[in-house]
């Protein structure tokens, strides 16, 4: 094996000075309408009602079958409809979205 004097390779200093981003901390959004579709599988099916109250990460929808999927709240608060409404994609489509109304508690 032949050994090599050049070591950790080339170190090029960067002209252009970085600046490290602030970390800042979010507030829970107020609503949140979460897509039941969230692969190429089937549409998932709700595990909660309107009127429910849930937790942030409580599953609220899934999929049955060999490969299921799961949906968890992102945001803990009253489930407030399970409805169409507009998606972000291509074709303008609606989808079938879980609303929560969030009650401001975060999981600290």
């Amino acid at each position: 094996m032949a050994s090599y004097a050049f070591k950790g390779g080339v170190h090029i200093p960067n002209p252009y000075p970085i600046k490290k981003p602030e970390v800042k901390q979010v507030a829970p959004p107020e609503q949140a309408a979460l897509f039941l579709q969230q692969r190429a599988g089937g549409e998932q099916k709700p595990c909660v009602k309107v009127g429910d109250k849930v937790l942030t990460g409580q599953v609220i929808a899934k999929t049955s079958g060999k490969y299921p999927s799961y949906t968890h709240a992102s945001i803990s608060g009253v489930v407030l409809a399970i409805e169409k409404r507009p998606i972000p994609h291509p074709s303008g489509i609606d989808g079938v979205c879980i609303v929560i109304d969030s009650d401001g508690r975060t999981m600290d």
